[in-house]
């Protein structure tokens, strides 16, 4: 499925896929086709219409796990990663645009709704002023917005590690280990995503491309400043993460050493008393417990009656 949007002399006009190979021809005129869950007659479009290479085809019809841009000659070719926090796996799930830039259009092709790509399309229709600049700040306002969408996750996890850190101080450490954990692995997977795709616009940025005007790549480096700042938050909280993984063991060796601590006491009063009876064995002459039938599992039941106590003591002072 796909839907075509032409700029030409600052105006918005309709046109149908047949015209597009004459009105790439014209001046003062920018195509934007966006498709959307590509099909068979969709590539077909990419390859005859546009004669993009068969391996950047190839590239949209499957997930491509590195985010990364390909110079073609007179187009480039773009991949980047939308980044959502999905709340059913409590995980970071990626989600692939793919961009064709040349001179005078802009191809979008993304296996489901685009958030970003909607936006920029709602603008466009509004005003063209954006599309009649170039194809080239269509394709930053796609990246910026997905780009300013890394905030909202980040402040995300900064609370999540804040409650953590509030429950750990508060002595409140059950499944603390497991939360560090699955904190400390969301962070790594949002860095290892934000990576090569700040080099992406690194390069967008430096007017290594002729497709990109030299005035419109400081809008990249904006880009490449906001996903600098994302990774340096990512490298507080891992930081951050670190420092409650080690109040964590603070204060379960502290709290095991407390422990330790009563049980050397019970243990050091019974000390003697059990070597007593050992020594003597217990077996006196006039002890009248030794002539009553029901003074055997009378002790067993009082020996278990201990037991169960300590357990329940020791479960309510939270010692294991």
């Amino acid at each position: 499925m796909y839907s075509i949007l032409v700029c030409k002399a600052n105006k918005l006009l309709e046109s149908k896929i047949g015209a597009v190979n004459k009105l790439l021809k014209e001046k003062e005129t920018t195509v934007w086709i966006d498709i959307e869950k590509p099909d068979e007659e969709d590539k077909k479009i990419l390859l005859e219409v546009f004669d993009f290479h068969p391996l950047a085809i190839d590239d949209c019809a499957h997930f491509t796990h590195l985010p990364k841009v390909d110079d073609f000659g007179n187009y480039i070719f773009v991949v980047f990663h939308r980044i959502f926090f999905d709340e059913k796996t409590k995980s970071f799930k990626l989600v692939e645009l793919d961009l064709f830039l040349g001179k005078n259009f802009i191809v979008t092709v993304h296996g489901g709704n685009s958030p970003g790509i909607e936006e920029v399309k709602e603008k466009v229709k509004k005003s063209c002023a954006l599309m009649q600049k170039g194809p080239e700040y269509v394709l930053h306002e796609i990246l910026e917005f997905n780009t300013q969408n890394y905030f909202p996750l980040l402040e995300h996890l900064d609370e999540r590690i804040e409650a953590l850190e509030e429950r750990i101080l508060k002595g409140n450490i059950k499944d603390a280990i497991r939360e560090i954990i699955t904190l400390k692995k969301q962070v790594y997977d949002l860095k290892r995503s934000l990576l090569p795709q700040r080099d992406v616009v690194n390069r967008l940025s430096r007017g290594e491309f002729p497709a990109i005007k030299e005035k419109a790549s400081v809008y990249f480096r904006d880009i490449y400043d906001h996903i600098q700042r994302a990774l340096t938050e990512l490298d507080d909280f891992r930081e951050l993460l670190t420092g409650a993984y080690e109040a964590h063991l603070s204060i379960m060796s502290n709290r095991m050493n407390e422990i330790m601590k009563k049980l050397t006491i019970v243990a050091t009063i019974f000390i003697p008393l059990t070597f007593i009876t050992g020594l003597y064995g217990m077996n006196f002459r006039f002890m009248p417990e030794l002539e009553i039938w029901w003074a055997y599992p009378l002790v067993w039941g009082i020996m278990i009656a201990v037991a169960f106590a300590m357990l329940v003591y020791f479960k309510k002072k939270k010692w294991f």
